[in-house]
């Protein structure tokens, strides 16, 4: 719901990205969104989606190992993005294409 607070209305909102149970969500600098969602209790995926026009377009998804996976950064410069699963104590790196892809 969305407050309007001057009005004094409350509107629906609408669903912008269907992902599963997000754990973590950051942008990088050209506006790519990059997830972690939870699948099922074993499953987690790092997925990523472009903003145009409004709505989000789903851009890649790949598997995030273990059950915990907690934490994204982006590094700009060498494209790479990093996850964090904290209970594993590991972090995994992937490339990222340049296109919002990993």
């Amino acid at each position: 719901m969305t407050l309007d607070t001057s009005a004094g209305r409350l509107s629906p909102t609408r669903l912008e990205i269907p992902i599963q149970k997000p754990i973590f969500m950051t942008f990088a600098n050209n506006g790519i969104l990059y997830t972690i969602e939870k699948l099922d209790q074993d499953h987690a995926a790092i997925t990523s989606f472009k903003e145009e026009g409004g709505h989000f377009t789903r851009l890649s998804s790949v598997s995030a190992p273990g059950t915990t996976t907690a934490y994204l950064a982006i590094d700009e410069e060498r494209q790479l993005l990093f996850s964090a699963n904290y209970h594993m104590s590991t972090v995994t790196t992937y490339q990222l294409d340049g296109q919002g892809g990993m």
